[in-house]
C-alpha cells in the first residue's frame, strides 16, 4: 500500500528509524535500516529527489529517536548525572522518556515537512 504514496513510505521509514534508536543505538539503528531500504535505492536514479529525501529522514529521525530513551544515546547518560549531581533532580527511565518522546516526534513531523517542502520527492 505504501509504495504507491511514496510521501507516507518516507514517513513509516522515518518512524521506524525514531524508534528503533530509542532502542539501540542512534547511530547503529540507520545503519540497519539502510540495510533495508538500500534495494530501493538501488532502483533510483542517483539524482533523485526522494532517494535524497529518504537517507535525510532516516539520518534525522534516528538522530531524534536517540533523544528517547536514556540508553539510546550516551550523551543521555550523562544528562542524567549532571542533573543528578548539579541539581539533585532524579530523572527516572519513564519520565526521561515521557518528556523526550513527544518532542522527538514533533520534530521528526517537522522534519518530514521540511523534506516535503524542500525536496519534493
Amino acid at each position: 500500500r505504501l509504495g504507491k504514496q511514496p510521501r507516507l513510505f518516507l514517513l513509516a521509514v522515518m518512524m521506524l528509524g525514531l524508534l528503533l534508536s530509542a532502542a539501540i543505538s542512534n547511530v547503529t539503528a540507520p545503519v540497519l535500516l539502510l540495510a533495508v531500504v538500500q534495494p530501493l535505492l538501488q532502483e533510483l536514479p542517483s539524482d533523485s529527489r526522494f532517494s535524497r529525501a529518504l537517507l535525510l529522514g532516516l539520518a534525522f529521525s534516528c538522530n531524534l529517536g536517540g533523544m528517547i530513551t536514556p540508553i539510546a544515546s550516551p550523551q543521555n547518560a550523562i544528562a542524567l548525572v549532571a542533573l543528578q549531581q548539579v541539581v539533585g533532580a532524579d530523572v527516572s527511565f519513564g519520565r526521561w522518556s515521557s518528556v523526550a518522546g513527544p518532542v522527538a516526534l514533533v520534530g521528526t513531523l517537522g522534519v518530514w515537512l521540511l523534506l516535503l517542502l524542500l525536496l519534493r520527492p
